[in-house]
């Protein structure tokens, strides 16, 4: 993980396993410069709190693409992940981009995660 790396700027790579990996909690809790994350592969499987991360938008959209799709499907599970107020005004600023045609964040909702 990632915690307290306040240095960190840009990851060119993360590699969630296939079923879904879950990141800690606090993986990325400190890392206050953090803005690009690229190349992601795998899947999300249960939770990411990226907080504390000021991403851009298109970081942002790289996550909400690497999220494993819940969607129709019931779980005694919560999947979340959290953006920072700034993040998820950047995403909300690309209006009705996603690919099913609303905001991204309506689509990580619609990929059956709390945002």
């Amino acid at each position: 993980p990632f915690l307290n790396c306040s240095a960190l700027e840009t990851i060119e790579g993360l590699v969630f396993n296939s079923y879904g990996s879950q990141i800690w909690y606090s993986a990325f809790n400190g890392c206050s410069n953090l803005k690009n994350v690229n190349n992601i592969t795998g899947k999300i499987g249960r939770e990411a709190n990226l907080s504390a991360c000021p991403l851009t938008a298109q970081s942002a959209i790289n996550f909400i693409n690497a999220l494993a799709d819940y969607s129709g499907t019931s779980s005694e599970y919560v999947y979340s992940i959290k953006f920072s107020s700034t993040t998820k005004e950047a995403l909300e600023a690309l209006g009705n981009a996603a690919p099913n045609g609303v905001t991204w964040l309506e689509y990580a909702k619609a990929k059956g995660w709390n945002i």
